[in-house]
């Protein structure tokens, strides 16, 4: 076996570095494979603030989330039979005890209260508490371990980018995943595991010692298949991850009728809309429907304190859920019955970025979808993704980035029009580029003088960046994940709030 200074000389491994004897870091920064994007965020950024992003992103968010599906379990029930799942299903130590370290929403308020500079967070104090007491009660928090340092000095493996992502996530490795190997690797060998950079690499390349190209170390697991069977099959697991550089639980497809993983930053955002019953709710772009279904289990918890409070009028709540893509409302559709909320949604394939346009040609939508109709509108379009996380290769390009912002303009124009006067628009995106944030907010803003920016309750992120539009007033007012804030560690993200003026 070689030792580890032999290895590391022979490979280009790009986020594992020896830093004194015995001793690494694993840690590097996203490259973005058009620097024209690079350097249109530095523009806003600066250079060092873009470096520390660029760090967190290769780098696993601090919590993983999980919502609690009310309609079929609560809380305590739900933590009870994770549990159990971690104690039957998981080998791995790590993944059996992590489940241990999970945080209330109180906890992470405390940790984030001293970097809350916007001063807003306290506008209206009964409703901040009856938010927080809710996203307690309905939401599990698990905290990552690591960063941890594990050694690659094992037979190497090469997985592809988006294999690479998901081990960054809890994911063990599929066989589809595998791209070459070492040509000694056997059925329960120990082997490290890295995600090739730049080099393509073809699909069952061996090779005879080291990988020799740029890659990035991710984590030790078990083999569970010999090399020649790597490539034989597109399913099943190939190898287990034992010694990872982030630990958080493996979680896909676990209790799926009783739980959803869901980012902060997105629960968050349903919970800025404050549904009611009796409203009038469109999620304008709702694939794949995390969101509208947070939405509707909310409703069915006021409908059923309603009803536990002997009130016998039913209030007739709509929530109505668009995509114009009829693959990704199927999808929503699904999601809704595995939730059982299937109920309280009506799920359509529809452009909304013409819903309010004289050319539609359906009768019943052109009732549905009359210009000032609705109570609450979220309006969560389509973006360019730069905020996703762990990431270690951004491959967007800059007009991606200008088509994503023209884009939610027109969604924008859509947004406006259908809310009622005294209705809210929550406006967000998955993304940090300015362009399609705090610039849209003051598009927003310039185009529509009857509408407002308001104060989001709790407010748990950093201010919008100034320089982009909007006064100090006004930055302060609206949400900015920052994924290189280690006391949240979210995806990057953004949420703005706003109320159309009663004329």
């Amino acid at each position: 076996m070689k030792d580890l200074n032999h290895v590391l000389n022979e490979m280009k491994i790009m986020n594992f570095k020896k830093i004194e004897d015995d001793k690494y870091t694993n840690e590097c920064l996203m490259e973005f494979k058009d620097i024209e994007v690079l350097n249109h965020l530095i523009k806003y950024y600066g250079k060092e603030h873009m470096e520390r992003i660029q760090k967190s992103m290769t780098q696993t968010f601090l919590y993983t989330t999980i919502r609690v599906n009310t309609m079929n379990t609560n809380k305590e029930q739900l933590l009870i039979d994770l549990s159990n799942h971690f104690k039957t299903n998981e080998k791995s130590i790590e993944n059996q005890e992590i489940f241990t370290n999970f945080k209330s929403f109180n906890d992470i308020l405390k940790s984030i209260e001293n970097t809350n500079s916007s001063g807003s967070n306290n506008n209206d104090n009964n409703n901040n508490n009856e938010i927080k007491d809710q996203i307690s009660k309905d939401t599990i928090f698990i905290k990552t371990i690591g960063p941890l340092t594990p050694k690659p000095i094992y037979p190497q493996i090469i997985v592809d980018l988006i294999c690479g992502e998901a081990v960054l996530r809890g994911s063990n490795i599929f066989s589809i995943g595998v791209l070459g190997s070492n040509r000694y690797i056997k059925k329960g060998s120990m082997v490290s595991v890295f995600v090739t950079i730049e080099t393509r690499v073809s699909k069952g390349e061996i090779f005879e010692d080291c990988f020799k190209e740029k890659c990035a170390f991710i984590g030790n697991g078990i083999s569970l298949l010999d090399r020649d069977d790597y490539h034989q099959t597109r399913v099943g697991i190939a190898i287990e991850m034992t010694e990872r550089l982030y630990v958080c639980p493996p979680l896909n497809s676990v209790l799926e009728d009783k739980m959803f993983l869901q980012h902060l930053p997105s629960i968050y955002t349903v919970y800025q809309l404050e549904p009611k019953l009796g409203d009038k709710i469109i999620d304008m772009c709702a694939a794949p429907g995390g969101k509208t279904t947070l939405i509707a289990s909310l409703i069915q918890q006021l409908e059923s304190n309603s009803n536990n409070n002997n009130n016998s009028n039913k209030i007739k709540t709509e929530i109505f859920a668009l995509d114009k893509n009829k693959g990704k409302v199927k999808k929503i559709i699904d999601l809704c019955k595995r939730l059982s909320l299937d109920s309280y949604v009506t799920c359509l394939a529809k452009d909304s970025s013409k819903l309010t346009k004289e050319n539609q040609q359906d009768p019943l939508d052109k009732i549905r979808f009359q210009i000032n109709s609705f109570d609450k509108v979220l309006l969560d379009g389509p973006c360019s993704g730069l905020g996703s996380r762990p990431r270690l290769i951004e491959s967007s390009n800059l007009v991606d980035l200008t088509n994503s912002s023209e884009f939610q303009k027109k969604l924008i124009d859509q947004a406006v029009s259908l809310l009622k006067p005294g209705g809210i628009l929550v406006y967000s995106t998955c993304s940090i580029n300015p362009e399609e944030n705090e610039l849209n907010v003051a598009y927003l803003l310039n185009n529509y003088p009857e509408m407002k920016l308001i104060p989001q309750i709790p407010h748990i992120s950093q201010p919008g960046l100034s320089g982009c539009g909007l006064t100090n007033e006004q930055c302060n007012l609206v949400s900015r994940f920052d994924p290189s804030d280690s006391n949240i560690g979210t995806i990057g993200f953004f949420v703005a709030k706003f109320t159309k003026i009663k004329n």
